[in-house]
């Protein structure tokens, strides 16, 4: 386990695995941040203090009038100049909903927060997250053992209607085989 901080590596990518304790295991695959320069009285050189923006609506309309509404509020109440301010909006609007048009504008100060809303540059973007799935991942790791699935059929009813209807749900779509172990799928 590193204690102490290491150079990134010379390749552009980094692999951290994990594994733990009950077959539990992780894998993240890092990539090397960009190198940004500083300039003097520029944004760059308060990058430790940039706060996130997130605003979010049902449709590109409203995002873009919600935008629109923001940047004519800050505009109007100089006291959102000061740092901690900042801090509380950024705070509040990465808790609110998020709908399915969003924009996220990084910035360290109000000033370029205002000019970013207002400037037209910004465009938003539409989440592709609708689709969205569960999936199981069953490791092997030896926590199973033979049967257990059988077991766990016959004594739970609702376990047992539930692989009954992926039983039949299976057939109905030719699945060639049977989640009860049996040569032909039940109709």
């Amino acid at each position: 386990m590193p204690i102490s901080q290491r150079p990134w590596p010379k390749k552009r990518f980094a692999s951290i695995n994990n594994f733990g304790f009950g077959g539990t295991n992780a894998h993240v695959v890092l990539e090397k941040a960009p190198f940004l320069q500083k300039c003097e009285g520029s944004e760059q050189s308060s990058f430790q203090s940039r706060k996130l923006f997130v605003l979010s609506a049902n449709d590109k309309d409203a995002l873009q009038e919600l935008m629109g509404k923001l940047g004519i509020y800050l505009e109007q109440r100089p006291e959102i100049f000061q740092n901690d301010l900042m801090s509380n909006l950024a705070y509040t609007l990465a808790r609110r909903s998020r709908m399915q048009w969003r924009v996220a504008i990084p910035t360290a100060s109000s000033f370029y927060l205002i000019q970013a809303l207002n400037s037209g540059k910004v465009l938003p973007g539409r989440s592709e997250t609708d689709g969205l799935r569960i999936g199981f991942i069953f490791t092997g790791q030896g926590a199973q053992y033979y049967n257990m699935g059988r077991e766990l059929y016959e004594q739970y009813p609702v376990y047992a209607s539930t692989i009954n209807a992926c039983e039949t749900y299976l057939a109905s779509l030719g699945a060639p085989f049977s989640l009860l172990g049996t040569s032909e799928p039940l109709a």
